[in-house]
């Protein structure tokens, strides 16, 4: 274990690095934005003398294109039909083009764009122009100038008119390269990086290496970005009040300014320089910064060594005493007499202490038989004998014929399968919120709404029945092949007033609900048999759904019967939950029209009804039921008035 004394050094060195750490950060970014605004400075004025170098050098083209296209060698090279076309190019190449500094190709047309005379190497040169749309201008009479790219060669050229008088018989172009000699002398000039590029085309003067076709990487990004990426950033940075751009090429920061001429000789061109080197002198100054930060480590770490060890000891306590605690020892007692914070945690956990020392009591009542709902509920509320009257839902669940069930299976087989349904049962009723309150024989008693508040208990109750049938049909599965048997069970369900709480004797509790509506509940479970339904509940517990639902629910409700159990004075009316299907809207609809009918007296209708809705749903045990009664309503109708008293069936044994 890492003592507590060893654990504060370590913060407290930890926050004198970060102190040093963040002032360090600051001078480092106070430093770096200095140097950033020299660079920026720097840049403004390299690109401006690249600027001014680009057009000294379209000036000086264009001058001798001026003094070629007034020349009388060119005039005759154009006029002169009788030369051809191998000395035309000789006068081109050896009279003509070594006068010129500059240009390096020299191509002669007639007013029709006809290629008359050209120095060497100028076909890719000539196909490219022709497809330029300022060609066609130049052929008009115009003065024009462009930018070709052939490979990794760049061409600036220059078109003009040859007049003769006033009339126009052909045009001069002067091209000249624009190489990596001509960008390291500019360079050298300004003392930046300098970056000529097209989407196809790249020409720099230390970055030959990278590739256009690879693009450049930002520092806010891994993405590469081609020279029109970086142009339209440019742009857009403008717009927002910037013209610097910074990228990582290879790992190396640099500060880009952009620069997009007017003149279409000049082609777009970046200055750049790099940042990391300008900055390398700060490096000298981080080794500094981590000697002291090293030193002030050493120190902070004694000092919060010492301050430490004086507050360790009431933590000493602290720590033996917790583990006591862990033990089950609630007797533990901490004396701090120190006038801080620490007498304020002893307090605080004598307190606890105590109080876990009355939960432990509280633990051990509940372990006398309360469920983990019930028990998480006690904890908070306390355990006291007595109960409360609340609003609850009591689901009733047994299993039909248990006995004939139970001669069939041996004592271990039936008891292991009864398991096994139980804990089914079991996971249904806590998924909607209910408690099993008890197990008796094979049936099973649960509550919703009780001990823990649910709103919609009555809603939960439904579900979890339907949840249950589902379940045994799974089961049947199983124990069908396992055991040879399989089991139905009958649920009812009743809504009303009870009275909850803990109930027994000190040595023995129980949680549960006691009243009239819980005998209802039992009750009405017996009626599911009787009428055939899986599921049966009280007009209360239907009520209860219609009003707690907070949306549209899946389920209806077909009528069963208005019943008088015996011992009662009053009937209530009884319902089958039904899952909502297609066709059923219908089916409920017949059965409820042949059910009004033998209400009405009317049996051998209700009896020619019944029939034709069990022709069509068969497997229908209610309605079997009721055809049943229908006909001997039909044959001897003062059997009705024996069962039913004001239309509520008298129910004559439990």
């Amino acid at each position: 274990m890492f003592p507590f004394r060893y654990k504060l050094s370590l913060i407290i060195a930890t926050v004198a690095l970060l102190i040093l750490g963040l002032a360090f950060v600051a001078v480092d970014h106070e430093i770096e934005k200095e140097f950033r605004l020299v660079i920026e400075q720097r840049l403004e004025q390299a690109q401006n003398v690249v600027s001014q170098r680009m057009d000294d050098r379209f000036d000086r083209l264009f001058s001798q294109a001026v003094t070629v296209s007034d020349s009388k060698l060119i005039q005759d090279v154009i006029t002169d039909k009788s030369l051809s076309r191998v000395t035309r190019d000789d006068i081109v190449m050896e009279e003509v083009l070594p006068r010129l500094i500059l240009a390096d190709m020299l191509l002669v047309t007639d007013e029709e764009g006809a290629l008359l005379a050209s120095s060497s190497e100028t076909e890719l040169f000539w196909q490219q122009l022709n497809k330029q749309a300022v060609y066609q201008s130049g052929l008009e009479g115009e003065e024009v100038v462009g930018l070709a790219v052939l490979g990794d060669v760049w061409l600036q050229w220059v078109m003009l008119p040859v007049f003769i008088g006033d009339q126009m018989f052909g045009t001069v172009i002067l091209v000249t390269r624009l190489g990596e000699q001509e960008l390291q002398k500019i360079s050298q000039l300004t003392g930046t990086e300098l970056l000529i590029a097209t989407d196809t085309a790249y020409l720099a003067t230390s970055w030959n290496n990278h590739r256009a076709s690879n693009g450049i990487k930002t520092s806010t990004s891994n993405k590469s970005l081609t020279f029109a990426d970086l142009v339209m950033n440019t742009r857009s940075g403008t717009d927002q009040g910037g013209d610097t751009n910074e990228i990582n090429l290879q790992g190396e920061r640099y500060l880009l300014r952009y620069m997009l001429p007017e003149n279409p000789f000049i082609p777009d061109f970046a200055v750049a320089q790099s940042l990391d080197q300008s900055l390398a002198f700060i490096q000298a100054i981080k080794y500094v910064m981590l000697t002291i930060a090293l030193i002030a480590l050493v120190i902070a770490a004694g000092l919060g060594y010492i301050f430490a060890y004086s507050v360790s000891s009431p933590i000493y306590l602290l720590r033996k005493a917790t583990r006591a605690i862990a033990e089950e020892d609630f007797s533990q007692h901490l004396d701090i007499r120190t006038r801080d914070e620490f007498r304020e945690l002893g307090e605080s956990f004598n307190q606890m202490s105590a109080s876990l020392a009355e939960k432990e009591k509280i633990r051990l009542a509940l372990d006398k038989s309360v469920s983990r709902e019930v028990a998480d509920h006690l904890l908070q509320q306390g355990v006291h004998l007595g109960g409360e009257t609340r609003e609850a839902t009591i689901l009733f669940a047994d299993i039909r014929d248990f006995t004939s069930l139970s001669e069939q299976l041996s004592e271990n087989e039936l008891l292991e399968m009864l398991n096994e349904y139980f804990t089914r049962i079991n996971v249904c009723i806590q998924q909607y919120h209910g408690t099993i309150d008890k197990f008796i024989g094979d049936a099973v008693m649960g509550i919703f709404g009780v001990p823990v508040d649910d709103a919609q208990h009555a809603c939960h109750a439904v579900q979890a029945a339907h949840a249950m049938c589902k379940a045994v049909a799974l089961f049947n599965e199983e124990v069908s092949s396992k055991y040879g048997c399989e089991i139905n069970i009958g649920i009812g369900i009743n809504t009303g007033q009870v009275v909850s709480g803990l109930m027994g004797s000190e040595d023995r509790l129980n949680y549960t609900v006691l009243g009239d509506q819980v005998n209802i509940a039992s009750r009405v479970e017996g009626l599911s048999k009787l009428y055939g339904a899986g599921i049966v509940v009280t007009g209360e517990t239907r009520a209860a759904v219609i009003s707690q639902s907070e949306q549209k629910s899946n389920v209806v409700y077909r009528r069963l019967d208005t019943v008088q159990m015996k011992g009662k004075t009053v009937g209530i009316d009884i319902f089958e939950p039904m899952q909502n299907m297609e066709g059923l809207d219908k089916k409920l609809q017949s059965y409820h029209q042949a059910l009004d009918l033998i209400l009405n007296h009317e049996f051998e209708l209700a009896q020619q009804a019944f029939v034709k809705y069990t022709a069509l749903w068969p497997s229908d045990k209610v309605a079997q039921l009721w055809l049943q009664r229908s006909q001997s309503y039909a044959a001897q109708a003062e059997i009705f008035d024996q069962d039913y008293s004001n239309g509520v069936r008298v129910l004559t044994s439990k």
